[in-house]
């Protein structure tokens, strides 16, 4: 109380003067390490008028809580960094410095938010015109990127593929190596999704050919992932779903040790899901669970409501796997009505197949077969098919099931003699019978 009274004396232009000396002060003394006290100075040169100077100690300050995961202050400082430039004049500098500011913003809201998420598209659209109107190519392709990422994760099939030519033709124009390795690495995730194997291989030779170990951490945070730890996942879970599991494992397990080494939250889920979804290919369930409940520690730590959702997902199908339904099935419907709610139906189909095996399992062929059906709706509209295969695989036998049991119930018999050798010929009803094969049917 005492200081801000005191501050209130002093005239407003003494003030102004005294903050400004006091930024030029530290500016001075810490010189290029300012990274820690530069939300500090940009205040001091707010406060001193000085916006230009301010507006870039808010870039450096966010760019500084980025690296510490504290996203929440990034987010901050971009958005009071935003805030500033109307104290500019409408040049190309100013326009260079929102560009900045909002490429901290779009990196803060996919890694807290998600990908899918209604602001983050907002300020890509925004970042995207600013692109255009500086001609700038290669600020473009990370905004080309995470346009791209968002519809993917909504499976906007449409936009998509509008986004997936614009990605294919920034990869026959662009020079420089670390933006090839981005734009292949989105599109080998792409390809995988559609199931395009022989594309995911192709891409995945590209990364691995332009990648540079060394290359700027900032590269991380405009694109939101490491390209390796991606390119890795995708060709791991590609490999493994054409049969090829010792292999597939290799290359996530690769992308999963790389993941730790960078320790970058995002990062580090991405990872914990290609090697979830390969476990879980592999038939080993309890490491997959394992690797969900990773996701989810991971997730609640650093708020990432997205990662939360889809550790609770992927851990739910693998409950359902190891025949534990009442740790399943209700997560995974639970879970699903938040993945939805966060306006995200990229995997839904194969989530969808966790819910008809649990359906299964519990003796509800026509709950099973309904999820089967929405399952292989979406893949009909949405960009994912890559697990249309095995969607036709079990509708077939749940199919079966239910004809079974339809054949049965259809009979005129009321009663069924059952015959054990060794033991007396004993009566059951009918309907006890149809009941206790539609629950044993497939298992």
């Amino acid at each position: 109380m005492y200081q801000q009274v005191l501050y209130h004396r002093i005239g407003l232009a003494q003030r102004v003067r005294w903050h400004r000396q006091t930024g030029e002060h530290f500016a001075k003394v810490y010189g290029k390490h300012t990274q820690e006290v530069a939300g500090e100075l940009a205040f001091h040169f707010e406060r001193g008028r000085e916006y230009r100077r301010a507006i870039l100690f808010r870039q450096e300050a966010g760019e500084y809580a980025l690296q510490q995961n504290a996203y929440q202050k990034a987010l901050e400082h971009g958005r009071a960094g935003i805030a500033l430039l109307r104290q500019l004049p409408a040049t190309a500098e100013r326009s260079q410095l929102e560009l900045k500011l909002r490429q901290i913003i779009a990196a803060v809201l996919a890694m807290s938010r998600g990908f899918a998420d209604d602001e983050l598209e907002e300020n890509l659209q925004q970042t995207r015109q600013l692109c255009r109107e500086l001609a700038d190519e290669a600020a473009l392709v990370p905004v080309v990127i995470g346009l791209a990422r968002l519809h993917l994760w909504r499976a906007n099939r449409t936009e998509l593929e509008e986004l997936t030519r614009q990605e294919e033709s920034l990869a026959e124009r662009v020079s420089d190596k670390q933006l090839l390795v981005q734009l292949y690495t989105q599109l080998a995730w792409i390809d995988l999704v559609r199931g395009k194997h022989v594309g995911v291989v192709a891409h995945y030779q590209h990364v691995r050919r332009h990648h540079d170990p060394q290359a700027h951490q900032g590269l991380l945070f405009s694109f939101v992932g490491d390209p390796l730890v991606v390119a890795l996942g995708a060709s791991g879970v590609s490999l493994s779903l054409t049969g090829w599991l010792d292999r597939g494992w290799n290359d996530t397990a690769q992308g999963l040790v790389r993941a730790e080494n960078l320790h970058s939250p995002i990062i580090v889920a991405s990872a914990l899901l290609y090697a979830g979804m390969v476990t879980h290919l592999r038939g080993e369930y309890d490491e997959a669970w394992g690797l969900a409940q990773k996701m989810i520690t991971l997730g609640h730590e650093y708020e990432l409501s997205l990662i939360v959702t889809l550790g609770g997902l992927l851990q739910g199908g693998m409950a359902v796997q190891r025949y534990a339904l009442e740790e399943g099935i209700a997560p995974l419907t639970t879970g699903l009505a938040r993945h939805r709610d966060m306006g995200v139906h990229l995997l839904t189909p194969y989530v969808l197949s966790f819910l008809a095996e649990g359906y299964r399992q519990q003796g509800q062929i026509a709950e099973a077969l309904h999820a089967v059906h929405e399952a292989l709706d979406l893949t009909a509209t949405n960009f994912d098919v890559f697990w249309e295969a095995e969607l036709h695989r079990l509708k077939g036998e749940l199919t079966l099931a239910q004809s079974s049991v339809q054949r049965l119930a259809s009979s005129s018999i009321e009663k069924v003699e059952v015959v054990k050798p060794g033991f007396i010929n004993f009566w059951i009803s009918k309907e006890y019978l149809i009941d206790s094969l539609s629950k044993v049917q497939l298992l």
